[in-house]
C-alpha cells in the first residue's frame, strides 16, 4: 500500500477500515507519528519505520499480528491500552526503554 513511501510522516486510520495488509506501512522512514482508530495491527505492518518514537496502541485494537513493530529503531516509549501482544511486537527495537500496559493482556 505505502510500503517504503519515505515521505510520509503520519498516519490515521479512520474506524471505518476494516483490513489492512502485511507491511502496508513498512520501510515509511520518515514516519514518525501514528494514530489507530481500526481493530487491527497486521503482521509487519510498520515495521522499519526509523523515525517512530513513541506509540500509542488503543483499546480498541483487537488483534495484532506478529513482528508489528519490528525494527523500529527510535522506537523509546510504547504504551498498550488494548488486551494483546504478539510475537516479536517489538522485535529489535533498540531503543525501546519505556513500556507501559493499561490494557488487559492476555497474550
Amino acid at each position: 500500500m505505502f510500503y517504503g513511501c519515505t515521505s510520509l510522516s503520519s498516519i490515521l486510520i479512520p474506524n471505518y477500515i476494516t483490513s489492512v495488509g502485511n507491511r502496508a506501512f513498512a520501510k515509511c522512514a520518515g514516519l514518525k507519528s501514528v494514530t489507530l482508530k481500526n481493530d487491527q495491527i497486521s503482521e509487519y505492518m510498520f515495521s522499519d519505520c526509523t523515525r517512530l518514537e513513541t506509540l500509542t496502541i488503543p483499546g480498541n485494537i483487537t488483534t495484532v499480528e506478529g513482528y508489528a513493530f519490528q525494527n523500529c529503531k527510535s522506537l523509546t516509549a510504547v504504551t498498550i491500552e488494548n488486551d494483546e501482544i504478539s510475537s516479536h511486537m517489538f522485535y529489535n527495537c533498540e531503543a525501546l526503554k519505556s513500556v507501559v500496559i493499561n490494557g488487559n493482556v492476555k497474550k
